[in-house]
């Protein structure tokens, strides 16, 4: 569906955003945690961008400060102390972060928030966005994109998901993506861009793109061709080369299917449950790690569950409003 921003929630403030995530961590590492507490905090993450960047930022300054607090020869007082003091020592621990993590990461981030349309797909919904110059934007399931499209700009913000961009190239009037804390830019191409928390994937059809950081990450870019899968994390960047007819075949959520080419089952499974409520899951690593080759509509769970049955020979059982599948026991 489509919308004008001005109908969206109310904005939290960097400040405010940070002070969720340090919560969420200060209660993952002290509190009783537990599979409830998970699922909150994965829907807390699932909400926006801003949040995970927060959450996942924080996470690392946090640990960074372990480690160099493990370099030094322990004090006494620093083995007596009790858990309220520790908590104490996280919060401030966890408010320097975050001043540093307003000044930089999302004073850039809320800078560069745009004013344009925004657009979003529901759970195994698609939705094609035309531009005015008939550049096309595909979004994928669970999606959402701020669009700029005006004579100064057109800019793309990719708070989640997953979408297909088929641009008329302009030097003169660039069109740039921003996901995942960096920038795409196109060059006259066909590419696919897909964000799962912080870690980005783009994936070049057809002529070129511009990878680039912003102004909070290290200064990293490059340009990306023909057949080009970028995967970039917050530490690492790598770009691998596949066959037009592999990204075609990664790409087949643009015609209502998922191709699997001999991979994990836990793979095929992560897959499906991003475009449906119904949950599949894994029971173990070793039905996980079995291989499957198979094409199935976005929406065949029940496709996929009939293959497990009678092909794959595993159990398949209904739990909890999820269903978990296992190996059959001799």
């Amino acid at each position: 569906m489509t919308g004008d921003a001005s109908v969206q929630k109310t904005t939290l403030t960097a400040a405010e955003i940070n002070a969720q995530a340090s919560d969420w961590l200060q209660r993952r590492d002290f509190w009783n945690w537990s599979e409830a507490d998970r699922a909150a905090l994965d829907a807390w993450l699932g909400e926006s961008w801003a949040n995970r960047v927060a959450f996942y930022r924080l996470e690392a300054a946090w640990r960074k400060t372990d480690r160099l607090a493990a370099l030094r020869k322990p004090h006494p007082s620093d083995q007596a102390r009790t858990r309220n003091e520790k908590i104490v020592v996280f919060l401030m621990r966890s408010a320097a972060a975050c001043a540093v993590m307003a000044l930089v990461g999302f004073g850039f981030l809320f800078k560069s928030a745009p004013q344009g349309k925004t657009y979003s797909t529901s759970l195994g919904g698609r939705e094609t966005v035309v531009l005015a110059d008939r550049s096309q934007i595909e979004l994928n399931t669970d999606t959402t994109i701020r669009l700029v499209d005006d004579a100064d700009k057109r800019q793309v913000w990719l708070e989640k998901g997953e979408a297909f961009f088929q641009i008329t190239h302009n030097a003169s009037h660039p069109f740039v993506v921003w996901a995942a804390n960096r920038q795409v830019t196109d060059l006259g191409t066909k590419f696919d861009i897909r964000q799962d928390n912080l870690r980005l994937e783009v994936s070049v059809m057809e002529g070129k793109v511009s990878v680039g950081s912003t102004p909070s990450t290290p200064a990293q870019s490059l340009v990306l061709s023909n057949g080009d899968v970028l995967v970039a994390t917050a530490e690492s960047m790598s770009v691998i080369k596949k066959p037009e007819q592999k990204i075609s075949k990664d790409l087949g959520w643009r015609h209502g299917t998922l191709v699997f080419d001999d991979v994990p089952l836990s793979q095929a499974i992560a897959e499906l449950n991003r475009y449906s409520a119904h949950r599949l899951i894994a029971a173990d690593d070793a039905t996980g790690r079995i291989r499957v080759s198979a094409t199935f509509p976005t929406t065949g769970v029940d496709d996929f569950l009939q293959l497990a049955k009678s092909v794959l020979k595993l159990r398949v059982q209904q739990r909890n409003g999820e269903t978990l599948i296992s190996q059959a026991k001799n």
